[in-house]
């Protein structure tokens, strides 16, 4: 068939928010967390809904992961990220899931080897557009069904709503408490982040290749198992 001979029309794109009650009971539990984080999945990228994420880690001080899928869905140079965090993680993603009460995923199904494992004994919360990704392999105790900007959104309204602008707790010290485990991480990984062994280590090759690029301009494909996880925590 040439190309004149094809014709595809695209079907339109339909989104819902989520449902209001569940939205603010959500809101609720988060707020009264005593260390909650987020884990943002793949589905942030889709819904072009880092702006939102960002927003809301913000507002309520709350520390973000990403998924290994969802890497770059919340922007890792922010001081409120923790990395990547699944089958491999950084030290902070780490740090925080031992000490956290409360983890929000944010379209992410909170499973399988893309995601960390979740901490027993802790309250979960979750936003997801399917019904089918809810209490996948956790039970839930909290979720809202609809897209993750539109939900994300109202997630915002009710923070101000339940606590006004200025949000929940005091941002310094989380952020002080990631940079400290940041440097702590980063100093025991410095010695092969900057190893003169010959032929060179991978994580060698990853740093240089960080000052080779403009990161923030830059997409890096990898293999999958051993190339993934040492280049998507770096």
């Amino acid at each position: 068939m040439s190309d004149d001979a094809f014709t595809y029309t695209p079907v339109k794109q339909r989104k819902s928010g989520g449902d209001a009650d569940d939205v603010r009971d959500l809101v609720t539990a988060a707020l009264k967390a005593s260390c909650p984080i987020i884990s943002a999945g793949r589905g942030i990228l889709y819904a072009e809904a880092t702006e939102e994420l960002v927003e809301f880690a913000e507002l309520t001080h709350i520390p973000v992961m990403t998924t290994l899928q969802g890497k770059s869905g919340f922007p890792e140079n922010h001081p409120l990220s923790l990395g990547t965090a699944g089958s491999t993680g950084t030290q902070m993603a780490g740090h925080f899931l031992r000490k956290t009460d409360f983890v929000l995923g944010v379209a992410t199904t909170l499973s399988g080897g893309y995601s960390p494992r979740m901490p027993a004994g802790i309250t979960l919360a979750q936003v997801t557009d399917c019904t089918d990704d809810l209490n996948v392999h956790h039970r839930i105790d909290y979720g809202v069904v609809g897209d993750a900007k539109l939900v994300l959104r109202q997630m915002i309204e009710e923070v101000k709503r339940q606590v006004a602008v200025q949000g929940r707790g005091d941002i310094n010290s989380v952020v002080e408490e990631i940079r400290k485990v940041k440097e702590e991480w980063l100093a025991e990984w410095r010695p092969l982040l900057q190893s003169n062994e010959v032929p060179m280590n991978e994580y060698r090759v990853l740093k240089e290749l960080a000052k080779a690029v403009d990161v923030t301009n830059t997409i890096a494909t990898h293999d999958a198992g051993f190339p993934r996880d040492r280049m998507c925590s770096f």
